[in-house]
């Protein structure tokens, strides 16, 4: 019977345009202020729009982990990368560069360390965004008890 009254209320609501669903601010999730939303890559100004962009450059990798296991796995992680260059994006609408994270690799996947060696972009709020996400990054365990070193570098740009 609920489910049928549910089903009701649904049914006679009006239908809603999908233009009036935007936030009044960039990142802002329609009708829940403060609310930041993530996923497109898109952020709105005004009548410009910028899509933020990573692209990333030659990883490298010192120690017995593979650069094509650890490319796979920065992959993953990829739209983290994304989420803090959006959000420094909001503040800096003009923000590009390339900033390249050291992360430092225990034998058992976990990483051990990161931090942020080249910020052409020079925005601490961004710098701190990527090492906070990526010190929970995890790898897959390799041999041997020596950490592995992992030069990520990444473009941040926008369309």
């Amino acid at each position: 019977m609920y489910l049928m009254l549910v089903w009701a209320a649904l049914l006679a609501s009006p239908p809603v345009d999908a233009g009036t669903l935007r936030g009044d601010r960039i990142g802002e999730s329609p009708g829940f202020p403060n609310v930041d939303v993530v996923g497109a890559g898109e952020q709105t100004r005004g009548a410009a729009k910028l899509e933020a962009r990573v692209t990333v450059g030659k990883v490298e990798v010192d120690g017995v982990l593979e650069e094509k296991t650890a490319r796979r796995v920065l992959a993953r992680y990829r739209a983290q990368v994304r989420y803090c260059y959006e959000r420094a994006l909001r503040d800096r609408p003009g923000l590009r560069g390339r900033v390249t994270l050291s992360l430092k690799v225990e034998p058992d996947g976990v990483v051990a360390s990161a931090e942020v060696v080249e910020d052409t972009p020079g925005d601490e709020s961004l710098a701190a965004c990527l090492t906070l996400r990526a010190k929970r990054w995890r790898f897959p365990a390799f041999a041997g008890t020596a950490r592995t070193v992992i030069r990520y570098p990444v473009v941040l740009t926008t369309e």
